[in-house]
């Protein structure tokens, strides 16, 4: 390591003025004291992110720089850099509180270092897994799903959320077969009927109903990874792999909950039943692919669907009521006046859900989105309610529950629409020399184009200048030009030899 060249003299002035110590009163002088000890290149490499946090808050800045001469002997550049990343997108993220935290607990992010060292050699980033993993989700039965990014691991009954980091396994291609067991297991959440009861309505009864919650979603993790197993054999023999490498298994005294829960007609109301037992077991270490159970995010997404759906629904029904009048024989006979109603018959003995409705004894085959309709609703409630087979008629339901309403793009800087449905892309911070996280919002808006002779109008406005302009532009252009009446050249100017002949 180099001697210092810097002066504490130097270096007071440039953290005076970095920090601007006048307006914040900080005494930077046993800071500059301190830095003017150390070698060269721990010195500027501490005086660099000092002036790179300070351009983000001050107050950050000062509290960096009193802590870094320690820790970089202990933690490293490299940890101090990512300590310094992890606080600066804190700010941008949650606010200064939050990232003075961040400052102040530097001891609880040393000693996450070995795991944050797997994370960046193995784990999978949500990013980098959300495609793949979303079109894999669409290619199971059931509800239309979506991969998001959570701090826990939970459904809603339409959102699979995983954490933006998965990094269990030493593998990354074990770290995204991890993630792909978890979007299977919340899948199986929705498909096998976990949501049909009102969990936290089946815990409150009990002296810790938190604890009871913890527990049920430990029976119907049993229950569907059972499932799962009978439908997606090869995918069922990874989890278990996965299990055995992190040396999971099955808890003693919860062998007979296994055997009970994997009867092929075990459904969410023998987890309820078996509740009471299982409450006086120890707890039960979540497995690696296990996530958490959220009643109260279900009750929401349920309740903003119900209607919705029902409404939709009952009008592609009709629509499908009139295909059918206009289409049947002449010859056959109905009573206008009886109220039609559709039945429904849906086979669920696998994943797949085959799906038939009938009218007037006889059958229809529904089309894809009426499927996907079908499909919710019994997901939902574990059948089609006959309320929800009657077509609706004329003018029955608001347009708003019929159609998905958009918001008006003119309207980004009210509220919270500029991160709703917005792209997000890292900016670059020339004073910060980083990235900032998610900083960049693009949000695609219709132009309607307008046939009018505006740009007519403005070239005949303007004539001179764009002549003026055009004359500019060819002047610069780069190519060969022919120039007439010079001393030397490749080739005879015939008309200043005409000329000259004449003149003779």
């Amino acid at each position: 390591m180099s001697a210092n060249t810097r002066t504490a003299e130097e270096i007071f002035a440039l953290l005076e003025e970095w920090l601007e110590a006048g307006l914040t009163f900080h005494k930077v002088e046993g800071l500059a004291a301190e830095l003017a000890e150390l070698s060269e290149q721990d010195c500027d490499f501490i005086l660099s992110w000092i002036k790179r946090i300070a351009s983000t808050h001050l107050e950050l800045g000062w509290q960096f720089g009193k802590r870094a001469p320690k820790l970089l002997a202990s933690m490293g550049m490299r940890q101090v850099e990512a300590w310094a990343v992890y606080a600066c997108d804190a700010y941008d993220q949650l606010g200064l509180r939050v990232a003075l935290q961040a400052i102040e607990q530097v001891e609880n992010f040393a000693a996450n270092q070995a795991h944050r060292h797997l994370e960046l050699t193995a784990g999978v980033m949500f990013e980098e897994v959300a495609g793949v993993l979303g079109n894999f989700v669409r290619g199971l039965s059931g509800r239309k799903l979506t991969i998001a990014q959570g701090e826990s691991i939970h459904t809603n009954t339409e959102k699979l959320h995983l954490p933006a980091v998965i990094a269990r396994l030493p593998s990354t291609e074990d770290n995204f077969k991890l993630a792909k067991a978890m979007v299977v297991l919340l899948w199986a959440q929705t498909r096998f009927g976990t949501f049909r009861v009102d969990l936290a309505a089946c815990c409150a009864g009990f002296p810790q109903p938190e604890r009871a919650l913890v527990q049920l979603n430990a029976l119907e993790t049993l229950r569907l990874t059972a499932c799962i197993g009978r439908e997606l054999p090869g995918l069922h023999r990874e989890m278990e792999r996965l299990k055995s490498a992190l040396g999971e298994s099955l808890p003693t005294g919860w062998e007979g909950f296994a055997q009970r829960l994997s009867d092929p007609d075990a459904g969410i109301e023998d987890s309820v039943t078996l509740l009471g037992d299982a409450y006086h077991l120890p707890d039960f270490a979540p497995w690696c692919y296990q996530g958490e159970l959220r009643p109260d995010a279900v009750a929401v997404a349920f309740e903003a669907r119900r209607e919705k759906e029902k409404a939709r629904l009952r009008v592609k029904l009709a629509e499908l009521l009139e295909e059918h009048e206009r289409h049947k024989p002449e010859s056959s006979v109905s009573d206008e006046t009886a109220e039609k109603r559709f039945e429904a018959e849906i086979d669920d003995q696998d994943a797949r859900m085959d799906m038939e409705l009938t009218l007037d004894g006889m059958p229809l085959a529904p089309p894809d989105d009426v499927k996907q309709l079908m499909a919710s609703v019994f997901l939902d409630f574990g059948e089609i309610p006959p309320e929800y087979l009657v077509p609706a008629g004329d003018g029955e339901y608001d347009a708003s529950l019929l159609y998905d309403v958009q918001a008006d793009p003119d309207a980004v800087w009210q509220g919270t629409y500029h991160e709703e449905g917005a792209l997000f892309y890292p900016e670059w911070d020339m004073g910060r020399q980083h990235y900032r996280k998610n900083w960049c919002v693009m949000r695609e808006k219709d132009v309607t184009p307008v046939f009018d002779g505006f740009h007519r109008d403005t070239l005949t406005k303007h004539a001179a200048l764009v002549k003026h302009l055009r004359h500019a532009f060819e002047a610069m252009r780069d190519e060969n030009r022919l120039l007439k009446r010079q001393a030397y050249g490749d080739e005879v100017d015939i008309d200043a030899l005409v000329e000259a002949l004449a003149d003779a």
